[in-house]
């Protein structure tokens, strides 16, 4: 039985326990509260309540730095960990950090709880309102989603491209999360496969936004006549390339069995 007013209680409930978890300072809370709050976008717009898209997604970008610097933060301790920076330049690099760190909090002090209740409440009641959510929307705009990654980019693409791509395979993700959720469509194999494909992009996107933090630390150091931190910062970083290389591949491979659907598009013409 499809019941689309569970999917909003969902979003609402999340949103609720994400909201929680960063006011409390758990870690990775700020990214999950940024895909929480984008999986709303994505569900609103589905629906064409484009006024909580727009609500959810401003939100979502005053999270974004400081989801970010969570990331780096985490690849760092890692690294530090695996013995491949020493703890000296780690807390160097971590320290050089903190004036972002500032502004990202800042900027994340703008998700207020009042702006995530109202948000929430806003969730609440459409699900009271079961006439105006309909399934049938939801399904074709995971269709149209789908289209848009049934063509993986090739080795040779461009950065841009695949973060275009991402941004398509997390739209697959979350719609069909809220099919099943409504009680639509079940989880088939291919949603398995899109949330297998997701994970390995956003890997990949962490190790780049890593590798990137580090070459802009390395440039700072180098202007500074830090000259121990830019020796051990260039063999780091070749490691850092050949990691990011590696995670993109595995991305692009994962990707690889979503160009084995036919889209509904073709299906269609294809039957008539």
């Amino acid at each position: 039985m499809t019941d689309c007013a569970a999917l909003w209680r969902t979003r609402a409930r999340d949103l609720a326990e994400c909201g929680r978890s960063l006011a409390d300072g758990q870690p990775g809370a700020a990214r999950r509260l940024r895909d929480a709050l984008g999986h709303i976008a994505t569900t609103a717009s589905a629906q064409g309540r484009r006024r909580l898209a727009r609500r959810a997604r401003r939100l979502a970008r005053r999270l974004s730095r400081r989801q970010r610097l969570e990331a780096t933060r985490f690849l760092l301790t890692r690294a530090r960990e695996r013995g491949l920076l020493s703890p000296e330049a780690a807390a160097g690099l971590d320290a050089g950090w903190e004036p972002q760190s500032a502004r990202a909090e800042r900027a994340a002090a703008r998700v207020s709880r009042k702006s995530l209740r109202r948000l929430q409440r806003r969730l609440l009641a459409l699900a009271r309102r079961r006439a105006e959510t309909s399934p049938a929307r939801l399904i074709d705009a995971r269709e149209r989603a789908r289209e848009a990654v049934v063509s993986p980019p090739g080795p040779a693409a461009g950065t841009k491209e695949v973060l275009r791509y991402r941004r398509a395979v997390r739209a697959c993700v979350d719609l069909g999360s809220d099919l099943a959720q409504a009680g639509a469509l079940a989880e088939d194999a291919r949603a398995r496969l899109e949330r297998t494909a997701l994970e390995s992009l956003d890997r990949w996107h962490d190790v780049r936004r890593f590798r990137r933090r580090l070459e802009n630390s390395r440039k700072k150091a180098e202007r500074q006549g830090a000259v121990m931190l830019v020796s051990e910062l260039d063999v780091f970083l070749a490691v850092l390339d050949r990691t990011e290389k590696d995670a993109r591949r595995r991305a692009l491979e994962a990707a690889g069995p979503l160009s084995n659907v036919i889209p509904l598009s073709e299906r269609t013409a294809a039957g008539g």
